[in-house]
This record gives structure tokens, sequence and C-alpha cells, in this order.
């Protein structure tokens, strides 16, 4: 009796050892899933105002899989082209391994970088002919006029050269004196420097702050570790009870 009441306390310790082990395997895996899964695309809209929405997916709703899936239900050209039934298709990039996207083109790659808005498409500017050039028109020169012949003016009678005076004596510069030096300026004291304030660090924070708000894996997962550490707890306690 008293080997059948260990095997059962350890079968259930053991029980509880896994679950728990279980429960903190599927909380970290949903702790560490952050947007390496995410994807963005163009959501076809039914409005032709705005035919397409950014959203940013999970990589399982664009892999062609399930019922509402983007790549498998939201088939169609890019808007303004439309398929029999009036709709238009999503822009979603390629898939690894899985698909080489939908409506991937040059225009769908530019409206999704655009934002998801449309581009508009640009004319070719036509080109001008150059204006023919207009040559001027001569001018007429005008007749030159014929000047009267001049008269013969005296000659002037040529006055005498005035003397020239002499050079005045330029007086000596008077010397300068010599400037006056000037005092060294006295140097002044350097000031005292301040001290150094220490700062204080504050910790981090653990898995779930750093991932924000729980999650239904993350919630799954604490609920599995703390049945399994109950089961740990009751098989524990049932083996000393049968011990004393």
């Amino acid at each position: 009796m008293m080997r059948k009441w260990r095997l059962g306390a350890g079968l259930i310790f053991s029980l509880g050892l896994v679950v728990a082990m279980i429960g903190g395997s599927v909380l970290v895996a949903s702790a560490t899933q952050g947007d390496d899964h995410k994807v963005t695309i163009c959501h076809s809209t039914a409005s032709h105002t705005n035919p397409y929405v950014e959203e940013s997916v999970d990589v399982a709703s664009i892999d062609g899989e399930g019922n509402a899936d983007h790549y498998g239900v939201h088939k169609g050209p890019i808007y303004p082209q439309t398929d029999a039934q009036g709709n238009w298709g999503d822009i979603i990039p390629p898939l690894a391994g899985v698909h080489a996207g939908l409506n991937w083109t040059a225009e769908g790659q530019a409206i999704l970088a655009n934002g998801c808005n449309l581009v508009p498409a640009t004319s070719p500017t036509p080109t001008t002919s150059p204006t023919p050039e207009v040559s001027p028109t001569p001018e007429v020169s005008p007749t030159p006029e014929v000047s009267p012949t001049p008269e013969v003016s005296p000659t002037p009678e040529v006055s005498p050269t005035p003397e020239v005076s002499p050079t005045p004596e330029v007086s000596p510069t008077p010397q300068t004196s010599p400037t006056p030096q000037t005092s060294p300026t006295p140097q002044t004291s350097p000031s005292p420097s301040g001290g150094v304030l220490a700062a204080t660090a504050t910790p981090t924070g653990g898995v779930l702050a750093a991932t924000g708000g729980s999650t239904p894996d993350q919630s799954f997962g604490l609920f599995l570790i703390a049945l399994g550490l109950i089961a740990m707890g009751g098989g524990a306690f049932a083996w000393r009870r049968r011990e004393a």
C-alpha cells in the first residue's frame, strides 16, 4: 500500500512538472514573437474614391490558406481595372517559398510605396518647335551734309614764358617720443571646478513588460505554469504526509 501511495504521489509530481514546462515554453514563444511575422499590404476596398488602405497583417493571412486569406480571396487586377464582378485585388509583396506576390508589378510597388495611394500617371511634355527669328530691316543712312569751309583765324602772339620761383626748403620732421611700455596684466587664479552628481539607474522590466499587454498565448502559458506548480506541490505534500 505504501509503495502504491508513493508511486501515485511521484506520478502527480512528474505530471505537474511536465505541464509547468509546457506552459513556460508557450509563454516564451508568445513573448518573443515580434514584428518579424508582419507584412504591409494594400487592402482593396469597395470605394472608388479610396480604393486601397494600408494594413500590417500577419504572414499567415497572406499564405493563400483559409477562408479570409488576402492572397486567396482578394483576387483581381489593380484599380481602376476590375474583374467580371467589378472588383479589384489587393497588392501583396512576395512571400518566400509560398508565392510571388499579388499585383506585384511596377505600378503595384509604386502604390504600396506611396502609402497605398494611387500614383497619378504623368503625360509626356509636348515638344515645342522653335520660333523662327525675324531678320531686322536695314536702316537707311542719311545723306551727309556738306560742311562750309572754315575761315582761317589769325596766328595769336606768343606770350613770354614766366620765370620759375625757387622751391622752398622742407623743414626736418620732429622726432616722436618712444611709447611707454605697458605693465603686464596680472593673472587671475583659476576658479574651483564643480562636483559631479551621481546618477542612479532604474531596473529594467521583465519579459511581459517589454512586450506590452498579455496575449491569449501568454495567458494560456501562465495557466499551465500555475497548474503544474499546484500539481507538484500536491505530489510533494502527499509524499511527505505518507512518510509521516
